[in-house]
């Protein structure tokens, strides 16, 4: 729990100048796709944005966000900061689980905390996207750790759902899914 809030204020200060940039457009292309749809929410994830690309998974979160809050970019810049910080703690608890020394997990947290992504993860509001890939990563992986060392079927249920989840947010993960049973 330290190193997470450690974590959490390194990023929030080395990212403070994201914090304050102006709002890009493309946050809204979810949006578009919404509207183009005839303002139907499983309309807009069954389509594929720009006629190429199809991200069920991420449009959902995203879409949702965007139906839900109003479009302030310091909102959105705070939401991005919160979820860096709640992957902070998902790194942190796979960590615990996979590296023994802690001077490893120490070195490890440390530099995700002083990486200079973030300026960019929390400034440029439209890579909500990567965070929320990274948040689905490390929580399947966190709750597969958890189920292997308890056989708590809610541990499965996470690690299914969220590995269920990454394929469909990029298109060739989805092609993956529809070309490996053949």
């Amino acid at each position: 729990a330290v190193w997470t809030l450690v974590a959490a204020v390194l990023v929030a200060w080395l990212a403070r100048k994201g914090i304050t940039t102006y709002f890009f457009a493309e946050a809204f292309v979810y949006l578009g796709s919404y509207r183009d749809a005839g303002n139907s929410f499983l309309g807009a994830l069954l389509r594929p944005h720009a006629y190429i690309f199809f991200r069920p998974s991420l449009w959902a979160v995203n879409l949702a966000w965007n139906l839900i809050a109003p479009p302030d970019a310091l909102l959105y810049h705070l939401r991005n900061l919160a979820f860096v910080v709640l992957n902070a703690l998902l790194l942190h608890r796979l960590l615990l689980r996979l590296v023994p020394d802690r001077f490893g997990r120490d070195v490890a947290m440390t530099f995700y905390a002083i990486s200079k992504v973030h300026l960019t993860t929390i400034g440029y509001v439209a890579t909500f996207s990567t965070i929320l890939l990274l948040f689905a990563t490390l929580s399947m992986f966190v709750a597969f750790c958890r189920w292997l060392e308890q056989r708590r079927w809610i541990d499965f249920a996470v690690t299914l759902f969220f590995a269920t989840f990454l394929p469909f947010s990029k298109d060739y993960g989805a092609v993956g899914v529809v070309l490996v049973p053949f």
